[in-house]
């Protein structure tokens, strides 16, 4: 898969080109149906399949003093793409001056640029200036350029229309297995082993010390997860929250607790998914307490596991 940053930057010169724009925040189950229609369509054409996203998300532009939380890293968003074998990611910068193109404007940057044969988008897609481009202006213009256009009806899963917004909300309030379920896959956040205190090891429970790639809007507590290092998956527990009995650190962490291992993997790179909430974080009266606590979060995961 080729990342193009900036539309005017694209040289492929594939017979056929099919298209889809959007944000495709955390890349769910509705986005990935799209995706999946439009890389299937390039395939059977013998052409490229395009995706064209912005960064930043558009409504940091458009809303003053606003920011928004993606779910997922521009490197964890361009690997599923690479792995669903799109063909090209294209990164358009967004920027106040970007927000002013008319939908006339925006429409004839992405044509001129990709002379696309089909266009794919989602049943809400609005552009241009105040959005006032939609479906019906797409239309016109399929029949004046001669391209296929469809739209794409919104994916519903146990009757529940999947967005970002949603599972954003599910992952802060604990709803691991839903949100998990509208995205199709585990979520996962990636980053870097630093040295901690220690304070875990010395009560019998050694923890990998994240610094996080992720903006993290997680519930706080304690979580049963996998770890990913070096490939490898690890069976793991997971406290995110400010560990008020041995530290009560200031902003909330991420300490993972492999299980059965004790692996060096300081200044590694990990991924951690997120497979189940088991509670929220407790300040114990004393160590011991929190010693019998841990020992039963395990044995939920483990139990749990030989299900």
């Amino acid at each position: 898969m080729q990342i193009i940053r900036n539309i005017k930057n694209y040289e492929r010169n594939s017979v056929y080109k099919v298209v889809t724009i959007g944000n495709f925040d955390g890349l769910h189950k509705g986005h990935i149906s799209i995706v999946s229609k439009l890389i299937e369509e390039a395939k059977a054409n013998n052409g490229d399949s395009i995706l064209i996203t912005f960064d930043p998300h558009p409504a940091e532009v458009l809303v003053n003093n606003f920011h928004i939380d993606l779910i997922q890293t521009e490197s964890q968003f361009s690997s599923i793409l690479e792995e669903a074998e799109l063909s090209a990611l294209v990164i358009e910068k967004f920027t106040n001056e970007y927000s002013k193109l008319s939908a006339e404007q925006f429409f004839n940057r992405i044509y001129n640029h990709l002379k696309f044969d089909k266009l794919l988008i989602g049943y809400d897609f609005r552009f241009g200036k105040d959005k006032v481009g939609n479906f019906d202006f797409l239309h016109a213009k399929s029949l004046e350029f001669g391209f296929e256009l469809e739209k794409i009806e919104p994916y519903s899963l146990n009757s529940n229309i999947i967005s970002s917004s949603k599972i954003r909300n599910c992952l802060s309030d604990g709803e691991i297995i839903i949100a998990n379920e509208f995205l199709g896959r585990k979520y996962s956040v990636t980053g870097k082993v630093v040295k901690g205190a220690g304070r875990g090891s010395q009560i019998g429970f050694p923890t990998l010390n994240l610094v996080c790639d992720n903006k993290l809007f997680l519930k706080q507590g304690v979580y049963e997860t996998n770890v990913i290092i070096d490939n490898k998956s690890y069976k793991s527990i997971t406290n995110f929250g400010r560990a008020p009995t041995l530290k009560n650190e200031s902003e909330p962490i991420l300490e993972v607790h492999i299980l059965n291992e004790n692996l060096d993997c300081y200044d590694k790179k990990v991924e951690v998914e997120f497979c189940k909430f088991i509670r929220a974080e407790i300040k114990f009266s004393s160590v011991e307490g929190l010693v019998e606590q841990i020992n039963k979060d395990i044995n939920t995961v483990t139990t749990d596991s030989v299900k």
